[in-house]
């Protein structure tokens, strides 16, 4: 107890999010779509707390040109030990797709982050950027440090 170990069969585990989500198959993946309180909409996959532990939740955010499915192959082995939440980014996939530019400044990107947790009820994240998402998580960090478990770029 206390020690963060958790005892998983691997053998289970993988049958199970081998079944469950498939890398080939996108709508094998728990996605969804919100309006959030900025008032854009967002699509996203939500795995929902790990069945095993109650864990962390990682926030993806992919780079250029990309989407959640970037992810794909991430998604399935880290949904055991933590919740993971990724969004298509603003412009992307089944995301809003503003055509001033000016919506699309790190710091309005930044607000619909918060926006996301606080529709899922998620108080801190572990906030994990790649490529350009590198740069949001990064802003992320400076502009809503509570919300900041830790920081992956």
């Amino acid at each position: 107890p206390g020690s963060g170990h958790v005892d998983i069969d691997p053998d289970s585990f993988f049958r199970e999010t081998t079944m469950t989500m498939n890398p080939l198959d996108p709508s094998s993946y728990p996605q969804r779509t919100a309006t959030l309180s900025t008032g854009r909409t967002y699509r996203f996959v939500d795995t929902g707390p790990p069945s095993t532990q109650s864990g962390p939740t990682f926030l993806c955010i992919h780079g250029f040109p990309d989407s959640w499915y970037g992810y794909r192959h991430q998604i399935p082995h880290w949904s055991r030990v933590a919740r993971v939440i990724v969004p298509d980014m603003l412009g992307y996939g089944g995301t809003d797709k503003p055509r001033d530019a000016s919506e699309y400044s790190t710091k309005k990107l930044c607000a619909d982050l918060t926006a996301l947790l606080d529709l899922l009820d998620v108080d801190r994240a572990v906030v994990i950027g790649h490529d350009w998402g590198s740069f949001t998580a990064g802003r992320f960090a400076l502009w809503a440090p509570d919300r900041l478990q830790a920081l992956v770029l």
